[in-house]
């Protein structure tokens, strides 16, 4: 017999499921017959959220759930779809690193390869650190797939001329690369001439902002120079993993712009302060 889950999120994202199923927030009046109801949190900041959510949902079914990496769930398991839409799968969890900022190493631990279920969207934490036999096997599941995206940040430091030609063999949608520090920048020029005539809006670069006392026109500085570099950058906004920082107009503005390829196409990499208007 099938165990019918509900599964419950504090708020959604681009990766939250759409099944009729998936919730977000509190009871609907009109709610589906289930087993269990698993409440899923993603971001610390949201644990109060979540813990709410859970009661709620137990006023209406006797055995309620609550977990996700916010609870630091080492991730020992993966079924496609449960708590991440569609498409989206993991070959491999935890990291070898040991990033300040990062909590993939303290959550999940060292990098451990996972069998291969196929989807387009590979969110793995440090896909650059597997051995290279599960780096083919992924690639030829993936040449079966469209629209393919590496979201979880590549590591600029591990990839290789003969990865870098694989890929362009594949249908890319997105590559996810990471610059969080000037000190990352040399890296990432290296794999910048690995992709000649690739356009930016396929090579994608998140950029940490306002980490470690990084000043405003020290964070316009490196993202200009990871433009300069031949990436369209993802900025993010530097979140402790024990509190939500509440940061100023001029920094959330500035995360707005460096986030939106439109407004980056625009500026052509230089911060000019440009915002579309509302309309």
């Amino acid at each position: 017999m099938v165990t019918r889950i509900i599964r419950v999120f504090p708020r959604r994202t681009s990766f939250t499921p759409v099944d009729e199923l998936a919730f977000v927030g509190d009871p609907p009046l009109e709610r589906p017959a289930a087993d269990e109801v698993h409440v899923s949190c993603t971001f610390t900041w949201d644990r109060p959220r979540a813990e709410y959510l859970k009661l709620a949902w137990s006023q209406y079914y006797p055995v309620v759930r609550i977990g996700g990496p916010a609870f630091d769930d080492p991730a020992n398991g993966f079924i496609p779809g449960r708590y991440i839409t569609s498409g989206v799968t993991f070959t491999s969890r935890g990291c070898n690193n040991r990033c300040r900022f990062c909590l993939a190493w303290k959550r999940e631990g060292k990098l451990r390869q996972l069998p291969i279920i196929p989807g387009n969207i590979i969110n793995d934490n440090n896909f650059l650190q597997c051995d290279r036999s599960h780096q083919d096997k992924v690639f030829d599941m993936l040449r079966k797939q469209k629209r393919i995206e590496f979201s979880g940040g590549l590591d600029c430091r591990e990839m290789t001329q003969s990865t870098a030609d694989t890929l362009r063999s594949l249908r890319i949608y997105q590559l996810f690369f990471a610059c969080d520090s000037k000190s990352q920048l040399k890296y990432l020029q290296r794999v910048g001439k690995m992709f000649p005539g690739v356009d930016r809006r396929i090579l994608r670069c998140y950029v940490l902002l306002a980490f470690e006392g990084q000043t405003m026109s020290e964070a316009i500085e490196h993202l200009e120079n990871v433009w300069a570099a031949g990436f369209m950058p993802h900025a993010q906004l530097y979140q402790p993993p024990d509190k939500l920082i509440e940061y100023s107009h001029e920094w959330i503005e500035l995360s707005c712009r460096w986030i939106r390829p439109a407004i980056m196409q625009t500026m052509g990499g230089k911060d000019t302060g440009l915002m579309k208007k509302k309309s």
